[in-house]
Order: structure tokens, then sequence, then C-alpha cells
């Protein structure tokens, strides 16, 4: 499950990267989206844009989960984003 694992991963990738805004979109898109925001990022689009980042520290190539690109919005009947909004 994507918010068990690699989640997790994506967050210590952004991490590498803090001076750098653009890094943190992707793990902050992930949380809207879930939440239903408005002007809400789709998750395949959110996958596109976090692989196009180049890093800007160390010369590894760090990369988001490909597991973003698998989630799919919680239905209105799901306690998705209930669980999310108390967090």
């Amino acid at each position: 499950m994507y918010l068990q694992n690699d989640f997790r991963r994506d967050i210590e990738v952004a991490k590498l990267n803090t001076p750098e805004e653009q890094w943190w979109t992707a793990p902050v898109n992930v949380i809207e989206s879930l939440l239903g925001e408005p002007g809400k990022v789709p998750f395949a689009s959110i996958q596109s844009n976090a692989q196009n980042l180049s890093p800007i520290i160390g010369k590894s190539n760090p990369r988001f989960s490909s597991g973003i690109g698998r989630l799919v919005p919680p239905n209105n009947l799901s306690t998705m984003p209930t669980i999310l909004s108390e967090q």
C-alpha cells in the first residue's frame, strides 16, 4: 500500500532536495488529491511531474515511487478523507 510504504520513501526523496520547493510538490499533491481538495492534480500527472525532476543535491538521481500513478481517488463513501483531515 502506497501510504504505508512508498509515501515514507517519497518524503525521504523530497528531503534530499529540501532547498528546491518543486521537490515537495509531489508529496503535497498526493495528500491534496487524496483529500479531494479543489484543483487537485490527477495522480498520473503527479507521477509524471515527479519523475521529470532533476536532483539538486548530490550526484544520485533519486526517484519518487511509481506507486503514485496507481493511486485512485477515494469515493465519497470512503473514510480516507476523514482520516487524513484529522491527521
